[in-house]
């Protein structure tokens, strides 16, 4: 005798069945780390952009043999779109004495023929087919944008965004910006400032702190505003000692803006409390308070340091 009864599973079982899916699901989204894949996706669109902008202008470079118009040496060409060719409308960091920003406006951001973003002309030869039009940057914002610089030849580059891209081409393109994919012919050109070699610290509620950025080397100062050069002896404090004196008057004019996040070069002595941080504030920065230390202590305990160690100490520490 069958029964009429149909299986069906109680609560308890639904339970138990729904905890699990849980628990995978968790596992999963750990595992994965959805944001992180979202960074990588974008890094690796960075890098192909890079890659493309400067195949383009070395074909350019082996076509044109009677020279090409780079652009200004001096000025800093961005992605970032603006109806000023100084990019007013946008709060960048101040660059060292010589040096601008060039903008172009949405309508030729994209434009291969000298108007856009990169005043290069790809449009004089029908076969270059790496640049039909500018890439821009995935993001293309304040923190996230790609830059190009004629002096010395031609050097272009992108911020990138996951840890493992940044440890795996920032810190080994050759260049000498550790957070950025730098690609050209002349990797020194564009001055270290922010987010040139930052780096940004997730806030903890512990602490109260919000997300921040700070320097990832020791403060260096560099009479370039690039790659933070030795000291000359004159502006040495000692000649033994390979650190730049604060304000000693040695026939270079001292520049805030010219402070830059370098593993290079020499560190800044003799300055006090009150002059660093007067430094800090003309980068439009400040100096890390106990919270921040303490929030980057946390945040070191949690996770494996990708990035150079030396970003958790500095003598000239800045926050963004």
């Amino acid at each position: 005798m069958q029964s009429n009864l149909k299986k069906s599973f109680t609560l308890v079982e639904l339970m138990i069945v729904i905890a699990i899916l849980a628990i995978l699901s968790a596992i999963v989204i750990f595992t994965l780390n959805p944001s992180e894949l979202f960074k990588k996706n974008r890094d690796s669109r960075r890098i192909a952009d890079m890659q493309t902008l400067y195949k383009g202008i070395t074909f350019m470079e082996s076509w044109i043999t009677s020279g090409i118009n780079y652009g200004n040496a001096n000025t800093i060409y961005i992605s970032l779109p603006d109806s000023s060719a100084t990019c007013s409308s946008y709060a960048l960091p101040t660059l060292p004495t010589g040096y601008i920003y060039n903008c172009v406006t949405s309508t030729n951001l994209r434009k291969t023929d000298s108007t856009g973003w990169i005043p290069v002309d790809f449009t004089v030869s029908n076969n270059n087919n790496y640049i039909t039009q500018l890439p821009v940057d995935p993001i293309n914002s304040i923190e996230y944008y790609y830059s190009y610089n004629p002096g010395g030849s031609f050097e272009v580059n992108a911020f990138l965004e996951s840890n493992e891209y940044i440890s795996k081409f920032g810190s080994n393109d050759g260049g000498d910006s550790f957070n950025t994919y730098e690609t050209g012919t002349s990797l020194t050109s564009i001055p270290l400032v922010f987010p040139h070699n930052w780096v940004k610290v997730p806030g903890n509620s512990l602490y109260n702190t919000s997300d921040f950025w700070v320097m990832q080397f020791e403060a260096k100062y560099a009479v370039d505003g690039r790659t933070g050069s030795d000291a000359p002896d004159a502006c040495k404090n000692n000649v033994l000692y390979d650190t730049w004196q604060w304000n000693k008057a040695c026939g270079i004019t001292w520049n805030n803006n010219n402070v830059v996040s370098s593993p290079l070069g020499s560190p800044i002595a003799y300055i006090t409390h009150t002059q660093a941080k007067a430094v800090c504030e003309s980068l439009g920065a400040r100096l890390i308070n106990n919270q921040e230390w303490m929030t980057i202590a946390r945040n070191v305990e949690q996770q494996k340091c990708q990035l150079n160690l030396r970003n958790c100490r500095h003598r000239l520490s800045i926050q963004w």
